[in-house]
């Protein structure tokens, strides 16, 4: 099964401009939602396990990356599910911390994020993510997994990459829910507590 994402991107985003709905709301209706729980309050593992599949390391992410507004300890949660690949780049996590704060500002204390269905592909795996960042801008990611090989975390599904799926001019002109709108209730959010 091979989906192209920008179509359902744009189609994502028009969808919420003509119905007035959030894009989160959307995506949860047109890209399926992971019928999980929420991470509030749950005290799982910060680490790698192969048991954990993609929209759960998704969720582990978000999670620390929320958590980052507030401590370093978020960054570090984060970054135990980055790929062996990606560590490359970033040896060391003050470089992570650092790239998330300059390339992902949207991500780090986010107020809202909708996971997708993971759709995965042989060792390859993609989530979409949707949802409103700390002062309620609209947000839309696309991670990108690998199932690693490597013997410390033999099938274990870790983060490559993160990409915006729409650009941010698109994504600047979608206005932020009002305490009045009306937005579909998708089946799984990430909500930052109060």
């Amino acid at each position: 099964m091979n989906r192209k994402m920008l179509p359902l991107s744009n189609l994502v985003f028009g969808l919420s401009m003509v119905f007035g709905l959030g894009i989160g709301s959307v995506a949860a209706i047109i890209h399926g939602v992971n019928r999980s729980e929420s991470m509030e309050g749950e005290s799982a593992s910060p680490l790698p396990n192969a048991e954990l599949n993609p929209e759960e390391v998704v969720r582990r992410q978000l999670a620390g990356l929320q958590k980052a507004a507030t401590s370093a300890e978020g960054f570090t949660d984060c970054y135990a599910f980055s790929s062996p690949e990606n560590r490359l780049s970033f040896p060391k996590i003050e470089q992570f911390q650092a790239m998330l704060l300059q390339s992902y500002p949207d991500l780090v204390g986010h107020r809202q994020a909708v996971l997708g269905r993971a759709i995965i592909e042989g060792n390859l795996a993609r989530v979409l993510v949707t949802g409103f960042d700390s002062v309620g801008k609209p947000m839309c990611y696309e991670f990108f997994l690998t199932k690693q090989r490597s013997k410390i975390y033999r099938d274990c599904w870790m983060t490559d990459s993160v990409l915006p799926v729409l650009p941010p001019d698109v994504m600047n002109q979608v206005p932020a829910p009002s305490a009045s709108s009306r937005l579909l209730t998708p089946l799984f959010t990430m909500r930052k507590e109060k």
